[in-house]
């Protein structure tokens, strides 16, 4: 049974066309796959309650057939959204997650202080994938895994994938296109 749709919440400095978002679309939508990604406001400079409300807006009604592909900071604010919707979810992919604060971005913190607990949170995704790079310069990759044991999570590493951003050859991303089509 094919997902309603699958939603990517891109992450800090993003906007839809950046990095693999797009390209992860189009693959998908030529298998059938609906796809929405959306456009959180002010990426430079993200206000947490901006981006949960956009973020809330666009993931919109959610149920097992719901797919939800989120890059850095875009996982945390996913994790609040679902943190006050008590509906179940079909799968959460958290690329390059986090909950904790980030030392080399403390412009961020406001998104993880008081993050949501994590085990009511998963208790309601049917299939919980945390990817994380061995040479991530953003997330260093022991707060990515750290989380991902923590969400109760299956853990994908990917060799010198950065911060798969485009500048770390990011513009597609067909490891996580095939886990999406697993997924769904």
């Amino acid at each position: 049974m094919s997902p309603r749709r699958v939603v990517i919440i891109h992450g800090y400095n993003a906007n839809p066309t950046s990095h693999w978002f797009a390209a992860v679309a189009d693959a998908l939508a030529s298998d059938g796959i609906h796809v929405d990604v959306a456009e959180l406001p002010d990426p430079t400079s993200p206000s947490l309650d901006r981006w949960v409300a956009t973020a809330r807006a666009a993931i919109g009604e959610i149920d097992e057939q719901t797919v939800i592909v989120a890059h850095s900071l875009g996982s945390i604010t996913t994790l609040r959204v679902l943190a006050e919707d008590r509906r179940n979810l079909g799968a959460l992919i958290s690329v390059a997650g986090f909950d904790r604060p980030l030392p080399s971005l403390p412009k961020l913190d406001a998104f993880t202080v008081d993050p949501p607990a994590l085990a009511p949170v998963a208790a309601r995704i049917r299939r919980r994938i945390v990817i994380v790079s061995d040479h991530d310069e953003v997330v260093a990759p022991d707060i990515t895994r750290d989380f991902a044991r923590r969400f109760d999570a299956e853990l994908v590493e990917i060799q010198g994938g950065g911060h798969f951003r485009a500048r770390d050859g990011f513009t597609v991303f067909p490891a996580l296109t095939a886990i999406i089509r697993d997924v769904v």
